[in-house]
């Protein structure tokens, strides 16, 4: 029996993975990514890698693991953002594989530095990519192998209140448990962490593009195209896992995709709850949508 009170709860949940690093052998045969320390005579240390800063933190993050190795202060080292005139190709900003990746790279690089450190000098070294031994090469013919070096794991549950007289949908509580492996900065992987669940739950449920017939996108700009805000799901929390990934500095894995990908999974089935246990097959599912399958009732 459909309930008939004009606000309806529903709360669901996803559970699911995401890969980390280039798929297959791609590190290896296509990528090949070298990364470099630059030891300047006054002490301080420049990393050379082509990774760029968009809001993940490697500029916080690769100077940290550096700092660490060598037991020197994170101001003594530093990251600018890249030039491709000066850096190695550490392969693109992609792939979750930045920090997991080339991370590793650079703490390689700074375990050498550190062996063979010389003050006063100039000194430049450099670290190359090589593939793990465990990994089977990944064959496309048949599927089989290791399709990833390793998986970012997740857990989303979603509450949701439903006006049925207008469709609109209220987030009464958004819960996140991530495992990307050892945070190096805790306070960056939290943020990254709730900011791609808001993403997440923004495509799940409001993120609808508006097209005509000759495939225009109708809704250019952030006041037509809308997107979440912390106001829109006040009650969220987040919490890490973690199990370390030995190829990865420290155990860190690739964070940076993997909160998106659960959201609408938990959000979707929220509404189905909502709506009277039906099935739904799409997102985002809008208010639009949940006034429609209203109608469904009334027929």
């Amino acid at each position: 029996m459909t309930s008939q009170c004009r606000y309806r709860r529903g709360i669901g949940m996803s559970l699911y993975f995401h890969g980390a690093g280039f798929t297959g052998t791609g590190e290896r045969d296509t990528i090949k990514a070298t990364a470099k320390l630059h030891k300047y005579p006054d002490g301080t240390v420049e990393v050379l890698a082509s990774n760029g800063e968009i809001g993940q933190g490697l500029r916080t993050t690769f100077p940290k693991i550096v700092a660490n190795e060598l037991n020197i202060p994170l101001e003594k080292v530093f990251y600018n953002h890249p030039d491709t005139a000066r850096v190695p190709d550490s392969g693109p900003t992609v792939a979750s594989r930045s920090l997991m990746t080339v991370g590793e790279l650079l703490r390689h690089a700074a375990v050498k530095l550190r062996s063979d450190w010389k003050e006063g000098e100039d000194q430049v070294v450099t670290e190359h990519y090589k593939q793990p031994d465990f990994m089977i090469d990944f064959d496309m013919a048949t599927f089989s192998g290791d399709a990833y070096p390793t998986y970012a794991w997740g857990v989303n549950a979603i509450e949701v209140e439903l006006d049925t007289y207008t469709g609109l949908v209220k987030i009464l509580g958004a819960y996140g448990n991530f495992d990307v492996g050892t945070p190096i900065d805790w306070n960056i992987v939290m943020g990254q962490m709730e900011g791609g669940f808001l993403q997440g739950i923004g495509y799940a449920s409001i993120e609808q593009i508006g097209y005509d017939k000759t495939g225009r996108i109708r809704n250019r700009s952030f006041s037509d195209y809308l997107i979440p805000t912390a106001m829109d799901v006040p009650n969220m929390q987040c919490l890490l896992h973690v199990e370390k990934y030995p190829y990865g500095p420290y155990g860190a894995k690739g964070a940076g995709e993997l909160p998106l990908v659960g959201a609408a999974g938990a959000y979707v089935e929220a509404m189905e709850q909502a709506l009277g246990n039906v099935e739904l097959h799409h997102a985002p599912f809008t208010a639009e949508d949940a006034i429609a399958e209203l109608g469904k009732e009334a027929e």
